[in-house]
């Protein structure tokens, strides 16, 4: 079996032998292969069946252009501040960068029942807390009022939203104090961190 993507010039072949898993890496991710995982013995080029799924272009809420599948060396991802080099989604007119990881963490949503969600405020799943077994206080980032009984947090950020919180809009349309704009109004979180 064979399949055509856009990121390399030679048709993709279904990886038949297990031993190639543990010799290459994906071009995309540069993990390790796994199966399923197609591949280009020509040129080199490797990729994860769940890789080679990755759309050319992004549009994310807290950029405002696309962002493009672009081969990079030596750039700065704008989500984790890493250091990083290869594929990246990045908008040229901004030199704005994320990597793959944060890139796809942040069009992921996870569900309740492990416990923890993603949202759009934050870039890392926030994680259900029971601030009654908590020794510090903590603040919600969106209103900044104490925190208190179950919340949903980043401890790794000191991130923390309160239930009533969570559901803030990602876009206002026609908000009175911007009537004349065309475009909706985003949403913007910026955390300020607490002395």
């Amino acid at each position: 079996m064979e399949i055509e993507h856009f990121l390399d010039d030679h048709p993709l072949s279904l990886i038949q032998d297990q031993k190639d898993y543990e010799r290459f890496r994906c071009s995309v991710c540069e993990k390790m292969l796994s199966s399923p995982s197609y591949g280009c013995s020509y040129c080199g080029f490797f990729l994860h069946k769940s890789c080679s799924q990755i759309q050319r272009q992004l549009q994310l809420y807290f950029h405002p252009c696309s962002l493009e599948l672009t081969m990079r060396w030596g750039y700065i991802c704008n989500a984790c501040f890493d250091d990083r080099s290869g594929f990246s989604f990045y908008c040229q007119k901004c030199d704005f960068d994320l990597d793959l990881e944060c890139a796809l963490m942040s069009t992921t949503v996870k569900t309740e029942e492990d416990g923890q969600i993603q949202h759009f405020t934050h870039r890392h799943p926030l994680q259900l807390v029971d601030l009654n077994k908590e020794q510090d206080e903590v603040y919600c980032s969106i209103c900044e009022k104490p925190c208190s009984d179950v919340v949903y947090g980043c401890r790794k950020c000191n991130f923390f939203l309160h239930h009533s919180c969570m559901d803030i809009p990602q876009v206002i349309n026609h908000h009175q104090f911007h009537p004349e704009h065309s475009r909706p109004t985003h949403i913007w979180i910026v955390q300020v961190s607490r002395l």
